[in-house]
C-alpha cells in the first residue's frame, strides 16, 4: 500500500483533469479531501508568468478539461516585467471556457513602451468577456490614452473602472473627458487612486510631481495608499517628499503595513508638521500596522486638520502599546463605533489599569443601538465575553472597528481590549 503522501503528490498531478479527480475521490476515503481540494478550487485564476498563461490555455482548448474553470468569477493578471504577456491573455484564454468570469483585474501592466503596446487582435478578443462588468488597474502605465480607452469600451458590459495609480504617462483626467463625451452609460464612475509601495516609487511620484506637465495628472488624486516594503521607512520621508498643495483632492489615507518598534530610523522633528499641509484629508485607514505607543497613532490623526475622528478605520491586528506616564499626565477617553462590515453585534471595549495600582478600571459596552454604558469596577480583572480575565497592556483589533478618540481631563487608562460577544 503506497503512502498518504505519494498519493496526494499523484492526485496533484491530475489538477488539470476533472474527470480523473472525480474517480479518485471515489475510490477510497483517503484520496477524498486531496481530489476535493481541487475539484472545489476557488472562484479567483491568478497567472503570473507566460508559462502559466500557456499552460491554462491548452487546458481550456480541452472540452474535457475546461469544465475545471467553469465557477472562475475573478481573473488577476500579474504581469512580468521581464516577458510581459498581458498584451496577449484575451488571445490565449477562450471566453466560453470562462463563462462566469465577471471581474479582470490587471497589475504591473507596462504599455508606456511602444515595444510592449498590445496586440492588434487584443481588443477585439477582449470584447468577447460579455460577461465582465468591473475591470481593475493596478499600478498600470498606458503610453496614450488610447490604449485606455479601447480597453474600457471592448467590454460591452463594463460597469465601473477601479484606476489604482495609474503613472503619469497617462492623462487619466483627458480620459474621463473623453468618456463622458463618448457618452458611455455603461461606464459609472473613474476613482482616482495613487499607491506607493516602496521608496523607489517614491521617487519617481516625486520626480512627477516636480514636473510641470506631468503634476496635471496627480490634481484628481482622491486616495492616497502608502504601503511600507520590505522594511523601508517610506512613511517616515513621505510629507517630505510629496508636496501636499499639488493633492487639492487627496481626502483620504490608506497605511498599510507599518511597524515603527522594528524600525531604525525615528520621525524627524518636522514629521507631523509636515503632514499636517495635507488640510484636505477627512478619513485615515490602518491595516496592519504597528505602534511603539498609543501617542503616535494619535498624533498621526491629530495631524490632519480637517481630519473627522469617526472617520478612522482599523484593520487587521492594527496595534500599539499605551505609555502610562504619557496617560498618566494627560488621560484619554477612547470610545469604539462598530463598522458596517460587522454588523449589528454587541461588542465590548474594556479600559484597564494594571500597572497603575489605585486607579479606577471602566468597562465601556457598545450595544447593539451604540450606546455607550460605562461602568467602574475595582477588580484587577476584567469581564468579558468568556469570562474573568487578566489585563493586556496591548491594543488588539481584531476585526474592523470606526475608532473615535477623544483627549480629556480626569480620565486614566493603561490599556484597552476588544472583543466582540
Amino acid at each position: 500500500m503506497l503512502l498518504a503522501e505519494l498519493t496526494d503528490w499523484i492526485i496533484d498531478y491530475l489538477w488539470t483533469d476533472p474527470p480523473a479527480l472525480l474517480s479518485c475521490a471515489l475510490t477510497c476515503t483517503a484520496w477524498l479531501p486531496t481530489s476535493r481540494l481541487h475539484l472545489r478550487r476557488p472562484t479567483v485564476l491568478i497567472i503570473r508568468r507566460a508559462t502559466m498563461l500557456r499552460d491554462i490555455a491548452s487546458v481550456l482548448c480541452s472540452t474535457r478539461k475546461r469544465r475545471l474553470f467553469e465557477l472562475v468569477e475573478t481573473l488577476i493578471i500579474i504581469d512580468d516585467p521581464v516577458k510581459p504577456f498581458t498584451r496577449i491573455f484575451p488571445i490565449c484564454l477562450h471566453a466560453e471556457a470562462l463563462p462566469n468570469l465577471k471581474k479582470i483585474i490587471m497589475e504591473d501592466v507596462d504599455w508606456a513602451r511602444p515595444a510592449q503596446n498590445p496586440h492588434h487582435l487584443f481588443f477585439r478578443a477582449l470584447s468577447t468577456f460579455d460577461r465582465v462588468h468591473t475591470v481593475e488597474l493596478q499600478r498600470c502605465r498606458f503610453q496614450h490614452t488610447t490604449a485606455l480607452i479601447r480597453t474600457i469600451h471592448a467590454l460591452p458590459t463594463l460597469r465601473p473602472l477601479y484606476s489604482c495609480y495609474c503613472e503619469p504617462a497617462t492623462s487619466l483626467s483627458r480620459c474621463a473627458l473623453t468618456c463622458k463625451a463618448w457618452n458611455r452609460a455603461s461606464l459609472y464612475h473613474l476613482r482616482r487612486f495613487l499607491s506607493i509601495r516602496g521608496i523607489l516609487q517614491l521617487q519617481r511620484v516625486a520626480q512627477a510631481l516636480s514636473s510641470t506637465s506631468s503634476r496635471v495628472d496627480y490634481a484628481r488624486v482622491e486616495t492616497l495608499y502608502v504601503w511600507e516594503h520590505r522594511g523601508d521607512p517610506l512613511f517616515h520621508v513621505l510629507p517630505f517628499c510629496i508636496y501636499a498643495p499639488l493633492l487639492p483632492n487627496l481626502t483620504k489615507v490608506i497605511i498599510q503595513d507599518i511597524d515603527w518598534p522594528t524600525c531604525r530610523v525615528q520621525p524627524h522633528r518636522q514629521f507631523f508638521l509636515m503632514l499636517s499641509w495635507f488640510k484636505n484629508v477627512t478619513s485615515v485607514e490602518f491595516n496592519s500596522c504597528r505602534f511603539r505607543h498609543f501617542t503616535e497613532l494619535l498624533c498621526i490623526m491629530r495631524s490632519f486638520p480637517r481630519f473627522k475622528l469617526a472617520n478612522t478605520l482599523l484593520r487587521n491586528h492594527t496595534c500599539c502599546h499605551l505609555d502610562a506616564d504619557c496617560i498618566v499626565k494627560r488621560g484619554y477617553h477612547i470610545t469604539f463605533k462598530a463598522s458596517p462590515e460587522t454588523g449589528n453585534g454587541a461588542m465590548q471595549l474594556t479600559i484597564h489599569t494594571e500597572s497603575l495600582p489605585g486607579m479606577p478600571r471602566r468597562i465601556v459596552k457598545v450595544s447593539r443601538n451604540m450606546d455607550y454604558v460605562p461602568k467602574t469596577m475595582n477588580s484587577r480583572r476584567h469581564y468579558t465575553s468568556s469570562g474573568w480575565q487578566r489585563s493586556r497592556s496591548e491594543i488588539c483589533v481584531p476585526k474592523s472597528f470606526f475608532a473615535t478618540v477623544d483627549v480629556k481631563q480626569n480620565f486614566t487608562a493603561y490599556s484597552y481590549r476588544t472583543s466582540s460577544h
